[in-house]
């Protein structure tokens, strides 16, 4: 979900775009594929301890700085997509997750064979 969020930014902020005002945060036990993505790709990676309350807290933070959050997530399954809803939350998650989906079946993948 991590990709799809700053694959959707980048459509709607083709290059010549910066992109080093956007970030995507996780917490330390997590997964460090985002910053291996952001290195490549010029956005801003941030690693906080672990539980949303300080994910919350920097994302907080950083929008007050002129950042631009698009995803949050945390190894245990939570996921903060956009600011709609500034906590992990399922329903956006599955939604967002959905739209994915249904791209990738336009182009011909599976949700697998992106993974891949």
């Amino acid at each position: 979900l991590g990709h799809w969020a700053w694959r959707c930014w980048r459509q709607k902020n083709p290059a010549p775009a910066d992109p080093s005002r956007v970030c995507v945060i996780a917490s330390a036990v997590s997964s460090k594929f985002l910053a291996s993505l952001a290195d490549r790709e010029g956005f801003r990676f941030e690693e906080t301890l672990t539980g949303f309350k300080w994910m919350g807290s920097r994302t907080a933070e950083l929008r007050a700085e002129g950042f631009d959050v698009i995803f949050s997530f945390e190894e245990a399954i939570g996921f903060c997509i956009g600011d709609m809803v500034k906590d992990k939350d399922g329903i956006v998650a599955a939604a967002v997750f959905t739209q994915m989906a249904k791209q990738l079946l336009k182009e011909g993948l599976t949700c697998l064979q992106q993974l891949k």
